[in-house]
């Protein structure tokens, strides 16, 4: 930060600049405190108060002139940070790119691969409890091969069950691929209605200031839907 040169004030005492200019707001905000609702009822007066808020302004420039004085280094080594580190920075997310869809691709066939395994475990179980079921409804009517056939198929299901609980599991293990979601505007006036409805004071909003920065221009001040206010203000 560049140190602000001391100045002398009316009783010699060196202070800074930012102590002289705020104590000198200091003062013009006591002045205006007085002034404070009471009405103008002469030119004199009007003028005093001119002068006042001219004061006022004076103050405010400088004050923020100074500001920009202390805040540019900061700016400079901000930008400067910024210039370095940024060419690498994109340089890693342009590499990470790169890398993404293959190992995307690789990952979904493996996702693939598991929900087909877990489909087809899934499906030989049902197979075999199906058999299973047919066989004993045979057993029932005395066929005594359908009974033996039964028994092993007894056997063969509690293996299936295993093998379709641990393809279910792998299926929902964790894929090393993560999910995210963007929004494709393809029908303005839906999404304008949508979100008039649900969002509709931030629609009010972003369209007021829409308004406040075109009545500034004389070529778009009459704005449908909105009234041109005039406002008057001491200068």
């Amino acid at each position: 930060m560049n140190a602000q040169p001391a100045v002398a004030n009316f009783d010699g005492r060196n202070i800074s600049p930012f102590d002289d200019l705020t104590s000198t707001l200091d003062e013009l905000y006591r002045l205006v405190e007085g002034a404070s609702g009471v009405p103008v009822e002469t030119q004199e007066q009007c003028d005093a108060l001119d002068a006042l808020d001219k004061s006022i302004l004076g103050t405010r420039q400088k004050l923020d002139a100074l500001r920009a004085d202390e805040k540019k280094p900061f700016d400079d080594g901000a930008k400067a940070v910024q210039a370095k580190f940024k060419p690498f920075l994109d340089k890693a997310d342009r590499a990470r790119l790169a890398l993404n869809k293959p190992r995307a691709d690789f990952k979904a066939r493996q996702e693939a691969e598991r929900n087909a395994r877990e489909a087809a475990a899934a499906a030989e179980r049902r197979a075999i409890e199906d058999a299973k079921r047919k066989a004993e409804e045979a057993a029932r009517a005395g066929d005594l091969a359908a009974a033996e056939r039964a028994a092993e198929l007894e056997a063969d299901l509690a293996v299936a069950a295993d093998d379709a609980k641990r393809m279910a599991k792998a299926a929902k293990g964790p894929t090393g691929l993560r999910t995210s979601y963007r929004a494709e505007l393809v029908d303005e006036r839906a999404a304008i209605q949508h979100y008039f409805k649900t969002e509709r004071q931030a629609f009010i909003d972003l369209i007021q200031s829409l308004a406040d920065r075109d009545v500034r221009s004389p070529a778009s001040r009459q704005i449908p839907g909105f009234r041109t206010i005039e406002e008057r203000k001491a200068s």
